[in-house]
């Protein structure tokens, strides 16, 4: 069978959460043509090894499709362990993110599967306390240790250990080949199938839109990752850019409502505020680097399997604040909620606005009555 009908088909499997902030991880799986497919989604949870485990008892041979932003590290080496064990391949497409966590279960495949227009983003393990990150010693020893049981040289463990939990070191189809990793890619051509090379790098393609029809799309597709944000498109709010960081426990996006408009809103989750309601109201302050506070009313939203908080937000001070700080206090009903880092909000805002232009650009030349 050829190789495009499989990730084509593969490709409606890794379905990108909208208008989800954060999300406990999925591990799915499904069969096409005798070729069996594991789906690991969102963010990485102690035990989800387990959970692994018993799917890879059952299967012989699967290809492993990655989207997420990492999450428990020890989980993570587990789960790549079994991988390589099994023999299973990974993969990573260009409309997916894998970084941190998920960047170490990719490295187990056999073979590594990576978009032409793809990375896959590592930086050093870190413990959060009160919203910072530091970096963990311990962890980096277990990781250091786990890419020597994946027989990858020492240039290899310096690239996935030594940035910083800030930042990300990125591995590309251009750059892996310094790296000491041995990568396949796959590459399409224009409106045509995707075609695996003959000589190294090989490559797949694939896209997490449902096709085949063409004028599908996902919920959610993915513009950049800058730093440790991740810019994308939103398909339900009229195409729409927004920016994400993922803290573990807790998930913050800011963004606008439509390509061609500033109606802004800023959207809050957490995987244990299991009390939280649809559509009810819950007061909110906002506030960046000891400023004013952005006080007002957010209201509950569906994202996945659990309820987020949501605030809209009319006034541009509020984009002015965000670019230049580096910190964001979250409070409820005034008592203190969360203190997130938002390092590198300047770049992610930049990437957003460039997003939002191409957004029109876009709809336009599709749409000639769109004026």
């Amino acid at each position: 069978m050829r190789v495009s009908v499989v990730f084509k088909l593969a490709s409606c499997l890794v379905a990108l959460f909208a208008p989800s902030v954060i999300n406990a991880a999925k591990i799915e799986t499904k069969e096409y043509d005798g070729i069996n497919f594991v789906i690991i989604s969102g963010e990485i949870s102690l035990d989800d090894d387990k959970r692994f485990n018993r799917i890879a008892a059952v299967f012989d041979d699967a290809v492993v499709l990655l989207d997420s932003n990492g999450g428990a590290t020890i989980s993570a080496l587990k789960i790549g362990e079994s991988i390589r064990l099994k023999g299973y391949s990974t993969y990573v497409s260009d409309s997916n993110t894998c970084v941190s966590a998920c960047a170490l279960i990719w490295l187990a495949g056999s073979p590594r599967m990576l978009d032409e227009g793809a990375s896959v983003g590592f930086h050093a393990t870190y413990t959060d306390t009160d919203g910072r990150k530091l970096e963990s010693g311990y962890g980096n020893a277990l990781v250091g240790r786990y890419l020597t049981l994946l027989n990858l040289p020492e240039k290899t463990v310096l690239f996935a250990t030594s940035a910083s939990p800030e930042n990300l070191n990125s591995l590309t189809a251009r750059n892996y080949s310094g790296l000491g990793i041995d990568v396949k890619v796959i590459k399409a051509t224009p409106e045509s199938d995707p075609v695996i090379e003959s000589v190294p790098p090989p490559v797949v393609r694939t896209v997490s839109t449902p096709p085949p029809a063409k004028l599908a799309s996902p919920q959610v597709s993915l513009w950049k990752n800058v730093g440790l944000w991740t810019i994308r498109v939103d398909h339900t709010l009229n195409e729409g850019c927004f920016a994400l960081s993922d803290y573990g426990k807790y998930g913050f996006r800011v963004g606008f409502e439509q390509a061609d408009t500033l109606v802004s809103y800023a959207l809050l989750a957490g995987t244990e505020w299991k009390s939280l309601k649809e559509n009810e109201k819950y007061q909110l302050s906002l506030t960046f680097d000891g400023e004013t506070p952005w006080t007002g009313n957010a209201t509950g939203i569906k994202l996945g399997n659990i309820v987020g908080l949501r605030m809209n937000i009319s006034d541009d001070k509020f984009w002015q604040e965000f670019v230049k700080s580096q910190s964001l206090r979250v409070d409820y009903d005034g008592s203190f909620l969360v203190n997130l880092r938002i390092k590198g909000s300047k770049n992610a805002f930049d990437e957003i606005i460039k997003c939002q232009k191409s957004q029109i650009i876009s709809r336009r030349k599709t749409d000639p009555f769109d004026k």
